[in-house]
């Protein structure tokens, strides 16, 4: 205990030591200490500032490249598809040209177009990225009329994603009135989206188009009636590879008769109705190959709908419904004779299983009637089988026996309880000694005689 206080006394002593000391340092140099808190001090509030600014920066240019890359976004849809076969010596090639091509030239712009496209075919998206970015920086260059040069190089040659790029970036990207009012803009790029032969841009080719109408439904001079006409008539053919018939017959109705298409117009569309009619006639011989006369029956109705609105000769149509109308007649004159046979089946049901439940009977009956009833171990539903036993009665008898009480035949038990036996008491007897087991009466026994 003295050794732990030695030890606690020498730590106090240690801890004063270096208060005294601080205090001694503080006393003599308290000017510097000052001085170097006020550097401290000032040195964090710059730090502080510099790192806000900083923060500020990152954010604004972060904000910045978001707002690009939203902007872009519709230009990134397209360059994603915009691939060019060739590998990596190919690339080397067309980097050398470069080098020899002014970076002014619409021709620069057509090798960085290309790397950049083949890169994307060898599913180098970094290496891709890069070059597309350096393309989208040249095309901010590019005047309107470069541009269309482009579209058509690229149309040309078949590079439809291509000119899909330069259009996008025309209407989505640079902000010209004129040109993002400009109908045939559109049009011509729901064009290239068609030629594309993807499903989903033939979608974007009909939204383009409807746009172009739109615009050009503002317009009242005569050649815009014309130009409204075609984009009806391309729109039909778009919505007819999509196989959207109804949107189809809708758009090409909208072509007035006074227009030049009119007549071509009418002549698709009575094409394209004999087309559908002959269809419908073979799904419906088909259907009734099958013996689905529901479902011919309604394809049949349609061909000969469709052949009269084209003036077709529908004898082997008509000839085809009757016997399709035979075939729903014979159909529900089998339907009429299996609803019979069900209900005969189902009756001829009913008859054995009510059979089977009298035999039942008879049997569980017979069966209770030939059990016999030990008297000795019996239980009160056992005795409730005898007729002339009620409720009471079986319970008395229950009680009794295990009380010890015993009957040997047939007299005694009816006595002791003094049945109810009738008029005719010989047949209940009779129930009573045929279906009970008596026990045997015991003999009595005599003792042995002793001699004294």
């Amino acid at each position: 205990m003295s050794r732990q206080n030695d030890q606690a006394n020498g730590c106090l002593g240690i801890v004063i030591f270096i208060i005294m000391a601080i205090c001694t340092f503080i006393a003599e140099y308290w000017k510097i200490i000052l001085i170097s808190i006020g550097v401290i001090i000032i040195l964090v509030c710059v730090i502080t500032w510099w790192f806000r600014r900083e923060s500020s920066r990152m954010e604004k240019n972060y904000r910045e490249q978001e707002k690009i890359r939203k902007q872009e976004k519709p230009l990134d849809e397209v360059l994603k598809n915009c691939k060019q076969k060739g590998t990596v010596e190919d690339i080397k090639k067309l980097n050398a040209l470069a080098k020899e091509t002014s970076i002014f030239s619409l021709e620069y712009f057509e090798l960085y177009f290309s790397i950049a496209q083949i890169y994307n075919f060898l599913d180098k998206s970094q290496d891709a990225q890069h070059y597309f970015r350096k393309v989208k920086d040249m095309t901010a260059r590019f005047s309107f009329e470069d541009m269309q040069k482009e579209m058509k190089k690229f149309s040309d040659k078949e590079d439809f994603y291509g000119a899909l790029y330069l259009y996008t970036y025309l209407l989505e990207y640079k902000k010209n009135g004129d040109i993002r009012e400009n109908p045939d803009m559109y049009y011509n790029r729901a064009l290239i989206y068609w030629k594309t032969n993807d499903f989903y841009n033939k979608n974007k080719a009909i939204a383009d188009i409807n746009k172009a109408i739109e615009k050009v439904s503002e317009k009242t001079d005569s050649s815009a009636k014309e130009q409204l006409d075609t984009y009806y008539y391309t729109r039909g053919q778009i919505y007819k590879d999509l196989k959207k018939y109804s949107a189809f017959l809708d758009s090409y109705e909208q072509i007035p008769s006074n227009s030049p298409l009119y007549n071509q117009v009418q002549e698709e569309i009575i094409v394209y109705k004999t087309e559908c009619a002959e269809a419908k006639y073979k799904d419906a011989q088909e259907l009734y190959g099958y013996e689905n006369y529901k479902n011919a029956r309604k394809a049949i109705l349609e061909a000969i709908k469709l052949a009269n609105e084209v003036n077709l000769n529908k004898a082997k149509y008509e000839k085809l419904l009757q016997k399709i109308k035979e075939g729903i007649e014979q159909e529900k004159e089998r339907a009429k004779e299996e609803r019979a046979r069900e209900k005969e089946e189902e009756s001829q049901r009913r008859s054995y299983k009510q059979r089977q439940n009298v035999e039942n009977q008879t049997n569980s009956y017979q069966k209770r009637k030939e059990t016999k009833i030990d008297i000795t171990k019996c239980s009160k539903k056992d005795i409730l089988e005898l007729d002339c036993f009620d409720s009471e009665l079986a319970a008395r008898f229950i009680k009794e026996r295990d009380n010890g009480r015993m009957w040997y035949n047939a007299e005694d038990l009816w006595s002791f309880f003094g049945l109810d036996l009738g008029n005719d008491p010989v047949s209940p007897l009779a129930e009573i000694e045929e279906k009970i087991i008596f026990p045997a009466k015991p003999r009595p026994t005599m003792g042995r005689r002793l001699d004294w």
